[in-house]
């Protein structure tokens, strides 16, 4: 079942779709889909007479005009990096560009960074040896992250010698030359004596037993 009396089409010469819920240009009083509903979108005569909002310059609140199209914060960077007047600008502009080195006022219009100390340098003072550098030692977060990674290595390492050190050896029980080590000859033989003694009973035992076992094989 077709409603023929719902919707509209757009007046967009290059679209004409019927939209059920069709948009009206508040200036030129067309009605368009929401693909053309935009001033630009359907280049409405009329967009002249909508206010523009003209950025300031929040250093010097100067107004900046801003043509169509254009991005309005790269208009104001713009700005304040070639025109602002402001004081923070003007002595941003006379630190760009200017050399790092101690005693050299030369300003390049591209500067050479060094990728050690990360600041800007002439080209005579370009290389690390005529700036005396001495490395990013200006920020505490750099030198933390060096003292982390030290820390982590050493840990790597103990851990390495650890696995590849060899177990240490238990401690055995003292045999009979460590003893009889400090002693008389009379005192070293008295000794010998008696653990002979000592092992005696346990040989006899073992030997008894064993005959005993033979002697019920037979039988």
């Amino acid at each position: 079942m077709e409603f023929p009396e719902l919707g509209q089409h757009c007046a967009d010469q290059s679209c004409k779709q019927l939209d059920f819920l069709p948009l009206r240009c508040d200036l030129c009083q067309n009605v368009y889909c929401k693909l053309h509903f935009a001033y630009a979108s359907h280049s409405c005569p009329l967009a002249y007479k909508k206010e523009n909002q003209v950025p300031a310059c929040p250093l010097c609140s100067r107004p900046i005009p801003v043509a169509p199209g254009e991005d309005a914060n790269a208009v104001v960077g713009r700005h304040m990096d070639t025109d602002c007047n402001s004081e923070p600008a003007q002595r941003h502009r006379k630190r760009a560009g200017r050399c790092s080195a101690a005693g050299c006022r030369t300003r390049e219009l591209v500067p050479v960074t060094c990728p050690s100390c990360r600041l800007n340098f002439c080209i005579k003072h370009r290389l690390e040896q005529d700036h005396a550098c001495a490395g990013f030692q200006s920020s505490g977060r750099a030198v933390s992250n060096a003292a982390a990674v030290a820390r982590q290595q050493q840990h790597t390492q103990q851990q390495q010698q650890r696995r590849q050190s060899p177990p240490a050896a238990a401690p055995q029980a003292p045999n009979l030359l460590e003893a009889q080590r400090g002693l008389s000859d009379q005192e070293a033989l008295q000794m010998a004596l008696r653990m002979s003694a000592a092992e005696a009973p346990v040989g006899a035992t073992a030997a008894a037993s064993a005959a005993e076992q033979r002697r019920h094989l037979v039988v």
